[in-house]
């Protein structure tokens, strides 16, 4: 659980985060934040679904640790690592139909300007 603490704490700085800002975010107080890090209070799996939502990462990169992938079984991982990237695909679709959307009515756009046109001449 250590680890999993000090990868908060670390994500938290790199990101320009404060203790009281996360407690304030957490809707909890700065000190009972503090302890959380400091691995003085239990994490619950709810708080830390919390901390990731707040961070913006998925829960599963708080658990992965150094060693994490050498003493767990890599299946288990892919488990639930897969819907975050298949999102990742998914939108990336997405980006491409709206983008290619775009085009066709740009496109559209000038064949009716020219229509206009040619027809008030």
């Amino acid at each position: 659980m250590e680890r999993i603490t000090e990868k908060i704490r670390t994500l938290r700085l790199q990101r320009g985060y404060t203790l009281e800002y996360m407690g304030q975010l957490l809707h909890i107080s700065q000190p009972a934040y503090s302890k959380l890090e400091k691995n003085e209070t239990k994490l619950s799996v709810e708080r830390l679904i919390e901390i990731a939502r707040v961070l913006h990462i998925p829960v599963i990169e708080l658990l992965e640790v150094a060693d994490f992938s050498e003493t767990q079984d890599t299946a288990a991982v892919s488990f639930y690592e897969k819907p975050y990237y298949d999102n990742l695909h998914i939108s990336g679709k997405i980006e491409e139909l709206y983008e290619a959307r775009l085009k066709d009515k740009d496109l559209m756009l000038e064949q009716l300007k020219k229509i206009i046109e040619d027809l008030s001449k």
